[in-house]
């Protein structure tokens, strides 16, 4: 099994696929995928193709599991890294006729929302792995700190506005400036909403009610807060006439719409240049984390934000460790408070 991987890391590097540190990532993690078939499994060397060629997703789970139980690891991105990189070592094998394994290699091609898809069955297990703390959350699964929430918030708040009308007017760099304007608007949107990305792009102009300062999130009318009712009026008599009742809200400096979050990702990676994972949804879990502790429930959340149940599972839980600390904390000073309690 030595010499597919060899050729497989080859084949890799000739394509342009993985260099230097990669390699070594993808050669770790297909050395525990060997280890796996021979030592666990017992699989002779001669075997292996054997084997290979009968592989099914329920193996790979059991793989999971044995490098679980053989490195110790403990974070989720760790065993996303490890799954995808023995899913395109069996495509290699596959597509390069090493072995015949049709049912394995089209369930890789399904569609992730088709239930026998390969995406979807490990997805649904490596949540069974959070939810059995078999695994964690990786650092960037974590919500931001309060720290900073109110560093990004500062930084959205500057750079709107410091921005007047002449961002439209300008040629180059000037429609850096719109974008960077722009995406501290979505920022800011998602710091208090817990809105995930792909919604706030579907909020349409209808859904902006701008003289009652009211917007439509997946069916929730909301009030905005003061400050940012007013930087969005500011937005829209910049480019309100590039916008149609029926558009998007938010669309670049042409009227076009946005639809990916490259500008709000950067935004937040400059603004928190302290910070090592600058993911949106660690912006949205702080909020939902908030919202929660208000006592908004779990299900409304999280059909307003449009978030998964995995990231909503995961704000409640953390929600109810923090408050079993307080709980804890609590009885503990009362106890130490007690008449008595200087006898003991």
């Amino acid at each position: 099994m030595k010499v597919l991987i060899e050729r497989f890391l080859n084949h890799q590097e000739i394509e342009g696929f993985v260099k230097g540190k990669s390699q070594t990532t993808y050669e770790r993690k297909l050395e525990i995928f060997r280890m796996y078939i021979e030592e666990r499994m017992n699989v002779s060397k001669e075997g292996v193709l054997v084997y290979l060629n009968g592989m099914g997703i329920e193996d790979i789970k059991k793989s999971m599991l044995y490098y679980i139980d053989l490195i110790g690891i403990k974070h989720e991105d760790t065993m996303r890294l490890y799954v995808s990189v023995v899913r395109e070592f069996m495509r290699y094998l596959y597509k390069y006729k090493y072995i015949q394994n049709p049912i394995l290699i089209n369930s890789i091609g399904l569609t992730k929302k088709d239930e026998n898809s390969f995406n979807f069955v490990i997805d649904k297990y490596i949540f069974e792995l959070l939810e059995s703390k078999q695994l964690k959350f990786s650092l960037s699964k974590t919500p931001i700190s309060a720290k900073e929430f109110f560093e990004l918030l500062q930084a959205c708040d500057n750079t709107i506005n410091t921005t007047d009308h002449s961002i439209l007017y300008g040629k180059g760099k000037y429609y850096g400036d719109y974008t960077n304007f722009v995406a501290a608007l979505m920022t800011k949107f998602i710091m208090f909403t817990g809105i995930k990305v792909s919604i706030i792009y579907s909020i349409k102009s209808k859904d902006y009610i701008m003289e009652l300062n009211k917007i439509r999130i997946n069916n929730y009318w909301i009030r905005l807060p003061d400050n940012y009712a007013l930087q969005l009026k500011k937005y829209h008599s910049i480019v309100g006439n590039l916008l149609s009742e029926d558009g998007n809200l938010f669309v670049n400096y042409d009227g076009s719409s946005i639809d990916n979050n490259n500008s709000i990702g950067a935004f937040i990676k400059n603004s928190l240049v302290e910070s090592k994972s600058f993911s949106t949804s660690r912006v949205s879990k702080y909020a939902i984390i908030e919202l929660m502790k208000v006592g908004i429930s779990s299900q409304i959340i999280k059909e307003f934000t449009g978030n998964k149940d995995t990231i909503i599972r995961y704000c409640s839980d953390k929600v109810d460790e923090e408050m079993l600390d307080i709980k804890n904390r609590l009885i503990d000073s009362k106890i130490r408070s007690l008449d008595f309690i200087d006898n003991f």
